[in-house]
């Protein structure tokens, strides 16, 4: 936290995973999960992308959507 805090404070860009409300990306919207993001002066500046593997985004959709199917239910 403290690190995520210098970086906006001292507006020094830093890469740090993150929890975040997704908007497509990965395929995922309306979903907070911890990605890796450009923390700068205004909070997350960007969420990075990186390429992943089908299993990979497999096994990152598969949480995703049960979140998403238990907030729905709620």
């Amino acid at each position: 936290m403290c690190y995520i805090a210098d970086a906006i404070l001292n507006q020094r860009l830093t890469i740090a995973p993150v929890t975040s409300l997704l908007h497509v990306e990965y395929g995922i919207s309306n979903v907070a999960l911890s990605v890796p993001s450009i923390i700068g002066v205004n909070g997350i500046e960007r969420r990075l992308e990186e390429p992943w593997s089908e299993f990979e985004i497999e096994r990152f959709n598969k949480p995703a959507s049960n979140i998403k199917e238990f907030l729905e239910n709620l």
